[in-house]
C-alpha cells in the first residue's frame, strides 16, 4: 500500500510543474513575441517578471505563517485561482501598463504556490526520505521545461500568444487545484497516520540525521542562532542569478547564433538534466546531508554560468545545458531541505519565508540586470559572469553552514493543518 505521503509529494510536483514552468520556462518562449509584436523592451518585461518573483519572496514570511496556521492546501489553491485569472486577463491587455497589472495579480497568486507552502507539505509528511521526496516533487519544474517549452512554442506559432495564455490560465486551474485539494487534506495526525518513516528508526547518516529529533519552535528562536543568518546569506548569494535563466537563457543562446529549434532543445535538455539532478541530489542528501551537497550544486552552477557567458555555438551549448541542469536540480531540491533538516517543521513556513526574503530581493533583480546589460552592452556576458562569481561565494557560505552544524533543540509541537 502506498503511504499517503507519496501522494502529497505527487501533488506538490503538479504545483511545481505549473509554478515553475509558467513562471520561468514559458516566459522565455513568450518574451520574443512580446518584444517583436507588442514593441515592449526586454528591460520593461524583465521588470514585470522580476515583480512576479519578488512578491512571493516579500510575502514569504506572511505566506509561511498562514501555512503554519491554516495548512498548505488552502494557501496553494487560492494562489492557483489568482494565477489562472491573471493569465486570462493577460490575454486582453493592449498596453504595457495593463500587462504589468495582470502580471502583478499573477505575482500574488504565485506567492500562494511558492516553494514555502509546497515544500512545507512535503516536509511535514516525511521524516525518512525527505530529500528524495523533495527531489521528486521539485522534478515537476524540470518536467515543465521538457513539456512546456515545445508546447508553448507550438501554441504561440500556431495560435499567437494571446490565445496561448488563455490555454495556460485554464490549465493552471485544472492541473493544480484537484490533486492538491485531495492529497493535502490534513496532517498525518489528523488522518490517524504518522509521517513517512516516523514509525521506525531513522536510517539516514551524516550531519543532517536523524531529522525527527530536531525542532525549532519559532522564527525568533531560529534567528537567535548564527545558522539562520549564515544559511540566509549563502542562499542569497548562491541563487542571485537564478531567476535570469528562465527569461534570458533562450534569448542568450539565440544571440550566440544558435538556431531557434536548437536553442529550445538545449533548454529542454537543461530541464531534463535537472530532473536527474533533483532525484540524485535528493537521494544523496538523505545519506550525506543537504548542506555540503548544495555547495556541490553551486559549483556546477558556476560552470553553467561561465559556459553561457563565454562558450560559442556547438558543444558549449550542450555542456551548459548539462551542468546548469544538474545544478538547478540540486539547488531547488536542497534549499528547502537544508531549512527543514536544520530547523524542523514546527515553524518551517515562517522560518523558510524569512530565510528566502533576502534571496528574493536579490534574485528578482537578476532578470532586470541581465536584460539591462544586454541592451546597454549588446551582450549578456557581463551579467552571467557576475552571477557565476556570486554562485562561487554561495559555495563558501554553504560550507560554513555545514561547519556550524545544526542546533540540538529537542521537542516539537502540534502541527497545523496541511
Amino acid at each position: 500500500m502506498v503511504h499517503p505521503a507519496w501522494w502529497v509529494a505527487g501533488a506538490a510536483a503538479t504545483v511545481y510543474f505549473v509554478q515553475g514552468g509558467l513562471g520561468s520556462y514559458a516566459l522565455g518562449v513568450l518574451l520574443p513575441a512580446w518584444v517583436n509584436e507588442e514593441g515592449w523592451s526586454r528591460t520593461a518585461i524583465s521588470v514585470a517578471y522580476a515583480l512576479s518573483t519578488l512578491v512571493p519572496g516579500l510575502a514569504g514570511v506572511i505566506v509561511g505563517r498562514w501555512t503554519d496556521r491554516h495548512g498548505s492546501r488552502r494557501v496553494i489553491c487560492l494562489g492557483a485561482l489568482l494565477t489562472g485569472l491573471s493569465y486570462l486577463l493577460l490575454a486582453g491587455v493592449n498596453s504595457f501598463w495593463l500587462f504589468f497589472l495582470a502580471f502583478s495579480l499573477g505575482a500574488l497568486g504565485r506567492a500562494g504556490m511558492s516553494q514555502v507552502p509546497v515544500s512545507a507539505a512535503v516536509a511535514r509528511w516525511f521524516v525518512e526520505r525527505r530529500g528524495l521526496a523533495m527531489g521528486l516533487a521539485v522534478s515537476g519544474i524540470s518536467l515543465a521545461g521538457v513539456v512546456l517549452v515545445p508546447l508553448v512554442s507550438w501554441l504561440v506559432m500556431t495560435y499567437g500568444w494571446r490565445l496561448s495564455v488563455v490555454v495556460l490560465g485554464v490549465g493552471i486551474w485544472l492541473v493544480v487545484i484537484p490533486p492538491v485539494w485531495l492529497a493535502m487534506s490534513g496532517t498525518p495526525e489528523q488522518r490517524g497516520l504518522r509521517p513517512y518513516g516516523a514509525d521506525g528508526p531513522t536510517t539516514g547518516s551524516g550531519r543532517n540525521a536523524p531529522r525527527a529529533l530536531v525542532a525549532t519552535p519559532s522564527l525568533a528562536s531560529a534567528m537567535a542562532g548564527p545558522g539562520f543568518w549564515v544559511i540566509a546569506v549563502a542562499l542569497t548569494l548562491g541563487h542571485a542569478g537564478s531567476n535570469s535563466i528562465g527569461l534570458h537563457a533562450l534569448p542568450a543562446l539565440l544571440d550566440k547564433g544558435v538556431s531557434s529549434p536548437e536553442a529550445a532543445s538545449a533548454i529542454s535538455l537543461m530541464a531534463a538534466c535537472s530532473i536527474a539532478g533533483k532525484v540524485l541530489y535528493g537521494w544523496l542528501s538523505d545519506r550525506f546531508g543537504s548542506a555540503p551537497l548544495l555547495a556541490l550544486a553551486y559549483l556546477s552552477q558556476v560552470g553553467g554560468f561561465l559556459l553561457l557567458a563565454l562558450a560559442g555555438p556547438g558543444v558549449g551549448v550542450w555542456l551548459f545545458a548539462l551542468l546548469y541542469g544538474l545544478s538547478l536540480g540540486g539547488t531547488v531540491t536542497l534549499q528547502p531541505t537544508v531549512v527543514a533538516d536544520r530547523f524542523g517543521v514546527v515553524a518551517y513556513g515562517a522560518i523558510y519565508g524569512a530565510i528566502a526574503l533576502p534571496q528574493a530581493l536579490v534574485s528578482s533583480a537578476s532578470p532586470i540586470v541581465a536584460g539591462a546589460v544586454r541592451e546597454l552592452a549588446g551582450s549578456y556576458t557581463p551579467a552571467f559572469l557576475a552571477f557565476a562569481t556570486s554562485s562561487a561565494l554561495g559555495i563558501i557560505g554553504m560550507l560554513l553552514a555545514f561547519r556550524l552544524g545544526r542546533p540540538a533543540i529537542p521537542g516539537s509541537a502540534p502541527e497545523p493543518p496541511v
